[in-house]
């Protein structure tokens, strides 16, 4: 009787879907906010108003990790016309940010990294790792919405280390992963298993869609960015 009741444990246990990740989906996406922009551009005679979302990581104390160039607008721009490339520069910009219906403050950028300040008491609940300790074939998951409203959560592998090195347009210390990344996940963090717990090693940043190839900055240099920032 003893046998037979192992081995039905067994069979029971082994049978199923399984998670193989460690990692609670169901709460993972909590912690990441999407952030509205709004934008007011002017000239002395044009005004332009512009507004998309965002992905934004929130940290301890409320405060929220996006990318620059995913929630701010440059003052030159340059427009594709049939006449050929016409650049417009923009005198003045009025910029703002919302979660949820509540504006939230910049409080400040360095490079890439913005960090904003929020009034939202639950922070994402993976920390972060060390980069520095990442190998190519490591496996790594991004976590993000894909620009939509649905949680999306997509594993490869770091395929290259300090990939600027070989002329991408990107710099030396960004890596490279074979996680499929689309528009909108700029910002979503990149996420790798270490001795079976997640944590944070980069947060993505660029991609070549056709060719299945995922950017993402080392977490190792955004924490220098968050601290220069809170400096």
């Amino acid at each position: 009787m003893k046998k037979f009741v192992l081995l039905a444990v067994l069979i029971l246990g082994c049978a199923g879907y399984r998670n193989d990740y460690g990692l609670d989906f169901q709460n993972a996406y909590k912690g990441l906010a999407v952030i509205e922009f709004k934008a007011v551009l002017e000239t002395e005679k044009l005004k332009r108003e512009k507004e998309w979302k965002a992905i934004g990581i929130v940290l301890e104390d409320g405060k929220v990790l996006a990318l620059t160039h995913a929630t701010s607008v440059p003052l030159r721009e340059e427009m594709n016309t049939p006449f050929g490339t016409f650049i417009l520069e923009w005198k003045t910009k009025t910029e703002r940010f919302f979660i949820d219906g509540e504006e939230i403050k910049l409080i400040g950028r360095n490079g890439d990294i913005s960090l904003f300040q929020s009034s939202i008491k639950t922070p994402f609940p993976i920390p972060f790792g060390d980069s520095d300790e990442l190998k190519v074939g490591d496996k790594v998951m991004v976590i993000g919405f894909s620009g939509t409203i649905l949680f999306n959560a997509k594993d490869g592998i770091v395929s290259a280390l300090d990939v600027g090195k070989y002329g991408l347009p990107v710099k030396e210390e960004t890596l490279l992963h074979s996680a499929p990344v689309n528009k909108g996940d700029s910002g979503s963090p990149l996420i790798a298993f270490k001795y079976g717990k997640p944590e944070i090693v980069g947060i993505v940043n660029a991609m070549i869609q056709d060719k299945g190839m995922g950017f993402a900055i080392k977490i190792n240099d955004v924490k220098k960015a968050i601290k220069e920032v809170e400096k």
